[in-house]
């Protein structure tokens, strides 16, 4: 073999070793391209998430407002009926003190006719 089949040779050797890394190139461009396909994916994803999340604490807060509302509620209604009872209590008392001295009464007028 001469020096010319020899760097005729190697000039096809590199040319082969040159196709090789211009593909595996090639193969990397695709999958960097993928990547940023799945990447731009998972971002309109999380700005979904991050959507559906904010929509969560604000319905998450008027929970919150409407249990905060409901408890003073509860409580300003157990008051109310605590005062009613003792109302209600009291009523019933003095209508017994009043049927006690109508009796009386009634009994006194007996013994006067």
């Amino acid at each position: 073999m001469n020096n010319e089949e020899k760097i005729l040779q190697m000039l096809t050797q590199l040319t082969n070793n040159v196709n090789n890394i211009m593909s595996t190139v090639d193969n990397l461009s695709t999958t960097v391209d993928n990547l940023d396909k799945r990447h731009a994916a998972v971002e309109n994803s999380q700005a979904l998430i991050q959507s559906d999340i904010t929509e969560i604490k604000e319905k998450v807060t008027a929970v919150y407002n409407q249990t905060a509302d409901l408890t003073e509620f509860r409580t300003e209604s157990k008051n109310s009926f605590a005062a009613l009872s003792k109302d209600v209590k009291f009523v019933k008392h003095k209508l017994h003190k009043t049927e006690e001295d109508v009796f009386d009464i009634k009994d006194y007028l007996k013994i006067v006719k």
